[in-house]
C-alpha cells in the first residue's frame, strides 16, 4: 500500500511541476550520496565502528567469565543440593547479565544511530535552503524511489561540492 501511495504523490507531482513548468526552477539530490561525503558522517561511522568494537569486547569478556564458571566445577565432586542450587542461580545470574548487556549495548548503538540520522538530516535540510538560495533553484528534494524526474535535474554532485566549501 506504501507504494500505491508514493505512486500517486509521484504522479501528482509530476503534473504539478509541468503547469508550473517555467515558473520555478527545482531538482532532487540523492540523500545517501550527500550523507557519505559529510564528514560528519564519516567521523561517526568511526565512532560507531570503535563503540561496537568496545561493546564487543566487553561482551567477550563477560562471556569468558561466563565459560570460566563452568571449569571451575568440579567433575568428581559430590554436591549438596544447597551447593547446586547456588551455582545454578549464580550461572544464571550471569547469563541474564551477559544478556542484559547485549539488549543495552543494542540499544545503545541503535539510540545513537537514529539520534544522529536525525541530526545528518536537519543539517542537510538547513543547508538545502542556502544551497537554493545561492543557485537561484526554488527548491531541491531527495530523490524518490518512484518519482520521475529528468536527469537534468540532479543537483547531488553541485550540492556535494556547496557542502565542501561551507
Amino acid at each position: 500500500m506504501k507504494y500505491h501511495h508514493q505512486l500517486y504523490f509521484s504522479i501528482l507531482f509530476f503534473f504539478a511541476l509541468n503547469f508550473s513548468y517555467g515558473q520555478e526552477k527545482y531538482g532532487y539530490f540523492y540523500l545517501d550520496s550527500v550523507k557519505i561525503e559529510l564528514p560528519q558522517y564519516v567521523k561517526e561511522e568511526h565512532e560507531k565502528v570503535f563503540l561496537t568494537d568496545s561493546l564487543t569486547k566487553i561482551l567477550q569478556h563477560k562471556s569468558q567469565e561466563f565459560a570460566l564458571s563452568y571449569t571451575v566445577i568440579e567433575e568428581h565432586r559430590e554436591w549438596t543440593p544447597e551447593e547446586i542450587d547456588s551455582l545454578s542461580r549464580s550461572l544464571e545470574n550471569q547469563q541474564k547479565s551477559i544478556q542484559a548487556f547485549q539488549l543495552k549495548a543494542m540499544g545503545i548503538i541503535s539510540d545513537r544511530e537514529k539520534n544522529f540520522d536525525k541530526e545528518i538530516k536537519q543539517y542537510i535540510s538547513e543547508k538545502v535552503v542556502l544551497f537554493c538560495e545561492a543557485k537561484g533553484i526554488s527548491y531541491i528534494f531527495p530523490k524518490q524511489i518512484l518519482m520521475y524526474q529528468s536527469k537534468d535535474c540532479d543537483y547531488t554532485s553541485e550540492f556535494i561540492k556547496f557542502l565542501k566549501t561551507e
